[in-house]
């Protein structure tokens, strides 16, 4: 959903900053282009790194270039930030797809899919939602802004709740017990 609010609210900012138009779809370029790129050498990272790891950097890259996003008024400034957003954002849909089918036994993967892809539509549904709430108040920048605060407890429960391999990670206490 973070892409679906940056391709929502970025012309908004444009238009609050002044951007011309043929900026803000340049920008827009750059996040599409960054997210294709991500992915060329994602098996490699993946095998490299593991998904958790791979996973919560994509996550804090996305986070920080989003919060970023309401600060930032320089135009070149913004095409790198789109450019690491994108990078960041396009890494997490196909990790977290290969995660889901990989913990999932073979019986039951597809209704795992269809978890993780209703889980993806409510998203898509409640964060724009709240973000037209508090855009109307403060703006397109803080919509961004917080769409990447979004990530960011994303990323803090994924990194705290899960293992190496992806788990439910068992606390000390229970393991030793």
């Amino acid at each position: 959903s973070a892409i679906d609010v940056i391709v929502a609210y970025l012309p908004a900012l444009g238009e609050e900053r002044h951007w011309a138009p043929a900026f803000v779809g340049a920008l827009l370029a750059v996040r599409a282009g960054a997210s294709m790129a991500s992915r060329i050498f994602l098996g490699g990272w993946s095998d490299r790194f593991g998904r958790r790891a791979l996973l919560a950097g994509s996550m804090a890259m996305a986070a920080a270039s989003m919060l970023a996003m309401p600060f930032i008024a320089w135009e070149a400034v913004m095409v790198v930030d789109m450019a690491i957003a994108g990078f960041g954002l396009g890494i997490g849909q196909p990790v977290t797809m290969s995660w889901v089918a990989a913990l999932a036994r073979p019986e039951t993967r597809a209704t795992a899919l269809s978890v993780r892809l209703m889980g993806n539509r409510v998203g898509q549904m409640a964060v724009p939602v709240l973000a037209g709430l508090l855009a109307g108040a403060t703006g397109a920048g803080a919509v961004l802004g917080f769409t990447g605060g979004v990530v960011a407890v994303s990323l803090a429960l994924v990194y705290g709740r899960l293992g190496a391999d992806g788990r439910r990670a068992v606390p000390a206490s229970k393991a030793a017990g």
